[in-house]
């Protein structure tokens, strides 16, 4: 790793662009410690201001209840090692289901291709209490799917893309 390091250190320096542009998307592979993949998107957005990385770009609206700035480099690296650009709306911490819900918002301007929401369980607003009997679960996971459904095929509908949303880690 110091060797790359060092190898990269000297083509910066060197000003070669079109070899680091070349050369640093096979450095881009899955399992990618997170302090490496940072540290090559640094170099990255360097490299891109000195000659062109992409052949295509695409439009992402990350919204997210929690910090989604490491997500959003995650996308970009990746993105750029199959030289896609990623041209990212990211909304404030939280709000996004007032993105969504408001067509005024932000969002609606940017019109994302895809639609990342960035999700946790305390999003969850029917959360069955242990003493609840089968029924009152049941009431409660039909009102969760119902909420998360609508909010979907709102902005499916305003925006026409694709949407993807993780699941509600515990």
């Amino acid at each position: 790793q110091q060797e790359i390091k060092g190898w990269l250190k000297a083509k910066i320096a060197a000003g070669h662009w079109d070899i680091l542009a070349e050369t640093i998307p096979r450095f881009i592979i899955p399992g990618l410690d997170y302090t490496s993949a940072f540290s090559l998107h640094r170099v990255l957005k360097q490299v891109s201001q000195n000659v062109r990385l992409h052949e295509r770009e695409t439009r992402i609206a990350v919204l997210g209840s929690f910090t989604t700035d490491q997500l959003v480099s995650l996308l970009e690296l990746y993105l750029s090692a199959g030289r896609v650009k990623a041209l990212v709306y990211q909304a404030e911490y939280g709000t996004f289901r007032q993105e969504v819900l408001d067509p005024e918002s932000e969002l609606y301007g940017f019109r994302p291709d895809f639609l990342i929401l960035a999700t946790c369980w305390r999003d969850l607003g029917h959360i069955p209490a242990l003493n609840d009997d089968r029924r009152e679960v049941e009431r409660k996971v039909l009102a969760e799917v119902a909420d998360w459904t609508r909010l979907e095929r709102t902005a499916h509908q305003r925006l026409g893309c694709q949407i993807i949303q993780n699941n509600f880690d515990v």
